[in-house]
């Protein structure tokens, strides 16, 4: 069995995913912070 060859495409493509879910959720929160018209709390601290 391929078990390595499988195991690192799996291992690189969970990283990928990774990346792509944080910057998602960096793209979201940025619009949801312009949406809602507040001070972003980060800002402050």
């Amino acid at each position: 069995m391929e078990v390595k060859i499988d195991f690192n495409t799996f291992a690189l493509a969970l990283g990928i995913t990774a990346i792509f879910i944080t910057f998602a959720l960096i793209s979201i929160n940025r619009l949801y912070q312009e949406r809602k018209g507040e001070k972003n709390p980060l800002n402050s601290l």
